[in-house]
């Protein structure tokens, strides 16, 4: 399957101190978007569930910067954009690109280790 994910989420990050001088960072990631083959594999029960890419997929992020030393800003922006880029890379090829799969394991789809009374108060109140 071909899959294009963007979602509209953003992540903001702020830290600050002082070590002689004031120290301030900011930094938000946000247009994150995905484009690739995905492999899905599920066990019978859906118990399971992996996902994998077939290849390293496209994607792209935008990131806004701003960092100080003091009253002097620095320009790391686009030093921090390709950090990020290249670690979310690294990630992808560490977790997600065949044959490596991310694993998901839904709760409800999890075997049950026998039926509580509460379990067969719900399957009652569900049949009537």
């Amino acid at each position: 399957w071909n899959l294009r994910w963007a979602p509209s989420w953003s992540m903001q990050v702020s830290f600050e101190g002082v070590q002689f001088v004031h120290f301030k960072c900011l930094l938000r990631i946000y247009d994150f978007k995905v484009m690739g083959r995905i492999r899905l594999r599920a066990s019978a029960d859906l118990s399971e569930i992996g996902i994998s890419f077939v290849e390293l997929p496209r994607f792209r992020l935008k990131t806004d910067v701003s960092v100080s030393w003091g009253s002097l800003p620095l320009p790391l922006q686009a030093f921090l954009e390709s950090t990020i880029h290249h670690e979310f890379k690294k990630w992808l090829l560490e977790y997600m690109v065949s044959p490596k799969e991310l694993v998901l394991n839904p709760p409800g789809f999890q075997p049950k280790q026998g039926l509580t009374d509460e379990d067969v108060e719900k399957a009652k109140r569900a049949v009537e």
